[in-house]
């Protein structure tokens, strides 16, 4: 993690927010968070032009082994630490609402904010296994995707696609 002065707010609910603003998502065990969650929002946050980005801290990930993770609020604590960035806000809100999988949180936070846009954002990690997530196809049909190896400067660095690698020529 980076060391900063001012960790980045976490909320039990929803964080701050407003019609008409541009707002991503980033969703995740944060199992350790890590400087490519960053990145990711760094680059989200420039190139997509949003006002925020979030941090949905999951308390369990239905694709993974979750017997060993640690509590939520210590990884959102963990989480603020490493955004270090005033635009990047933590939330426990998929806790707050009992929520399993993505489709049930994106739904909840749409309905709670009338007006504001939504952009999924992911990893690559992710993406390789998206179709393997509850109702998928529904996330794509309704909320913008946004995949880290898009939003990541060099993208045929990563190992798990190396199919783009003469794209990049």
């Amino acid at each position: 993690m980076n060391a900063c002065a001012m960790p980045s707010a976490i909320h039990d609910g929803l964080p701050p927010h407003a019609p008409g603003q541009r707002i991503g998502l980033l969703g995740g065990s944060f199992n350790p968070p890590h400087g490519g969650h960053r990145h990711i929002s760094c680059e989200a946050l420039k190139r997509l032009r949003l006002h925020a980005v979030w941090w949905i801290v999951t308390p369990g990930n239905p694709l993974k082994q979750n017997d060993d993770l640690p509590r939520v609020e210590d990884r959102a604590i963990a989480a603020a630490a490493c955004a270090c960035h005033p635009r990047i806000a933590i939330t426990l809100f998929e806790r707050k609402i009992g929520a399993r999988f993505t489709a049930d949180t994106l739904a909840e936070v749409q309905r709670r904010t009338r007006g504001t846009r939504f952009t999924w954002l992911m990893g690559g990690d992710n993406l390789a296994m998206f179709h393997r997530w509850d109702r998928w196809r529904t996330i794509a049909n309704t909320t913008p995707l946004a995949a880290g190896m898009i939003l990541t400067a060099r993208p045929c660095t990563w190992p798990m696609f190396p199919n783009a690698r003469p794209a990049c020529k």
